[in-house]
């Protein structure tokens, strides 16, 4: 009698288990910070510097939300990266980007981080934020990756390429011009 309550009552528990599971809600693949993108890379000028890069495209809310608490993990080439980080004075609201021809444009509100990675000594991190682009620079030991954006779309988001200096072409200086 005892052994068929307890059969009973693990029996129960894995069905309440599996029934919890199997109605959980799916991850939107949208929260990510970082966002992998299925683009043409010969498209973009860093295929002329890079051996190698990954395009994605970010959230900047989701970023911003998560370093709110002056802690976020981002994935870069697949290296998990849990960094501490203090914003820094941003960007004043009147603030203008002067163009090539000299008009002004309103510079876009942006957010900007500086810190190091958790547990890692030799280390130091700079992340900058806007609504809808997120740039930055990862530096641990001897290795640096970076996250900058290009001048296209994907589905209507801005293209960033993540990279490491592992992937930076070794490039011949045919002139030097000191002017």
């Amino acid at each position: 009698m005892k052994l068929g309550t307890g059969v009973l009552l693990v029996t129960i528990m894995i069905l309440s288990v599996v029934a919890v599971l199997s109605t959980a809600p799916e991850a939107d693949a949208n929260s990510d910070i970082l966002n992998d993108i299925d683009f043409d890379k010969t498209s973009l000028k860093f295929n002329e510097i890079l051996d190698n890069f990954e395009t994605v495209t970010t959230n900047s809310t989701t970023f911003l939300n998560d370093v709110s608490d002056g802690r976020v993990t981002l994935e870069l080439l697949g290296q998990e990266f849990d960094l501490d980080l203090q914003e820094m004075d941003s960007v004043s609201n009147d603030a203008v980007i002067i163009t090539e021809n000299g008009s002004m444009i309103p510079a876009p509100e942006s957010s900007t981080y500086k810190g190091t990675v958790v547990g890692e000594a030799n280390s130091n991190a700079i992340l900058t934020a806007t609504d809808d682009v997120i740039l930055g620079e990862i530096n641990v030991g001897d290795k640096s990756y970076f996250i900058e954006q290009t001048s296209r779309k994907y589905k209507g988001k801005v293209v960033h390429v993540v990279y490491s200096s592992d992937a930076i072409k070794d490039r011949e200086i045919l002139e030097y011009n000191p002017c």
